[in-house]
């Protein structure tokens, strides 16, 4: 199956190769004097043919038909033309066609993307948009896949820079350190590989990623890249205006502007990600259970699609497994003998009052990912786990839980999520 590759990839390589010049270009003809490429060269002009791309478009016939360039040299471009697309051809495959997989540390979501491959996880030189409603996790699972990325190749991770754009604020270390008890990340190479942004203009952000990248050392061995989020961004620079079309009766979107700026930083989203070989992720809003993808080029430059929600009580109280690991962590045979049979453990109006139990229930949230859109697999459902330490999967066990519920006093005045959501 192809690896997803894009139509706009393609675009960008044939703008990047018509801006060349003509000239550096018949000059590489090999077994031509200097004297007939000059000939040549100004031939093409006098017909108009100033690009390399223009050059490509003619055949041998319509070469020969040019004054001064006759079939002998007509074979020597057609041979330079077919001798530099198989070595942009190799260029593009290396560049695109042999990517990496990093592994979530969701199970369920890494048997799902990997399903069929000999591999599991997210794809590098990719673009993922994930979206939901607020407070379900989108930015809990941002930090996770950042810990993973910068966890030690030894413990499955990639030991590679983190670039995280927030429009909220400047992320901080301390939701880091928060998420570290699990992934155990040494400080120093925390605080070393972690690179956060507060960006609250899409035009800083194009011109971030079109003209920093792979020029300044900051930005140097990039594993994942994780703008969170793209719509409180075009918000803030972009506010959304309206026009009435008086014939239709319609209100018209008078943001031109802002779509085109927003196409342009798609493309050169893409090209930073492909350069660094790394993984890019957008975060998008989600309001009133209705999409917010604010212009159809999210879904089409992503190559993965993750919709993220919350599961209903009445899922959660189904989910046996957690239900009955939390009754038996919590509840003794004794206390269960004197309190009322508890049909769902996530109803915060328990007569068991629990300030250990209390905080759990608060703070936890089985959520769903679900996938939308794959360029290399089908649509599917996985289920994970809100915790203090991160997205994890749904079932939990004794290391774990200890993580999670360690300084659980002080948590239970401050909502975790808050920080990071």
């Amino acid at each position: 199956m192809a690896i997803g590759l894009r139509e706009d990839i393609m675009e960008v390589r044939v703008d990047d190769r018509s801006k060349l010049e003509l000239t550096e270009w018949i000059q590489k003809i090999p077994h031509l004097s200097n004297m007939a490429k000059k000939k040549i060269l100004i031939s093409l002009k006098k017909h108009g043919i100033t690009t390399i791309f223009e050059l490509e478009k003619l055949d041998y016939d319509e070469l020969m038909a040019i004054r001064m360039v006759g079939p002998y040299y007509a074979r020597s471009i057609i041979d330079h033309i077919h001798g530099t697309r198989q070595g942009l051809m190799e260029d593009f495959k290396k560049n695109y066609c042999n990517p990496r997989y990093l592994a979530t540390s969701l199970q369920y979501l890494d048997i799902n993307l990997g399903l069929g491959y000999s591999y599991e996880g997210l794809r590098s030189k990719s673009i993922i948009q994930i979206y939901g409603e607020p407070g379900c996790g989108k930015s809990n699972l941002c930090y996770t896949l950042a810990m993973r990325t910068m966890q030690s190749k030894k413990h499955g991770g990639w030991s590679e820079n983190v670039l995280f754009i927030s429009s909220r604020r400047q992320p901080l270390y301390d939701d880091l350190q928060r998420f570290n008890k699990y992934f155990k990340i040494p400080l120093n190479v925390l605080i070393k590989n972690f690179i956060g942004l507060h960006i609250t203009s899409l035009l800083e952000l194009e011109l971030l990623l079109s003209t920093q990248f792979g020029i300044t050392k900051r930005f140097d061995n990039i594993g994942l890249v994780i703008i969170d989020n793209i719509s409180d961004i075009i918000d803030s620079s972009h506010p959304r205006t309206f026009a009435i079309d008086e014939q239709n009766n319609h209100e018209v979107d008078l943001l031109y502007e802002r779509d085109d700026l927003l196409n342009q930083f798609m493309i050169s989203f893409r090209k930073m990600v492909v350069y660094y070989d790394a993984i890019g992720i957008i975060v998008n809003k989600e309001d009133n259970n209705q999409r917010a993808s604010l212009h159809p080029l999210f879904d089409y430059h992503s190559d993965l699609v993750l919709q993220l929600g919350k599961i209903s009580d009445k899922d959660q109280k189904d989910n046996l497994k957690l239900q009955q690991f939390m009754r038996n962590k919590f509840l003794s045979s004794t206390q269960m003998a004197i309190t009322p049979v508890i049909t769902n453990v996530w109803t915060a109006n328990l007569q068991y009052q629990s300030s250990y139990y209390q905080w759990f229930i608060n703070y936890h949230q089985l959520i769903f990912l679900k996938c939308i859109k794959s360029d290399n697999h089908g649509k599917f459902d996985s289920i994970a786990l809100i915790t203090p330490i991160g997205i994890i999967d749904q079932e939990l066990n004794e290391e774990l839980f200890n993580l999670i519920t360690s300084g659980h006093e002080k948590a239970a005045t401050f909502s975790p999520f808050r920080s990071s959501e």
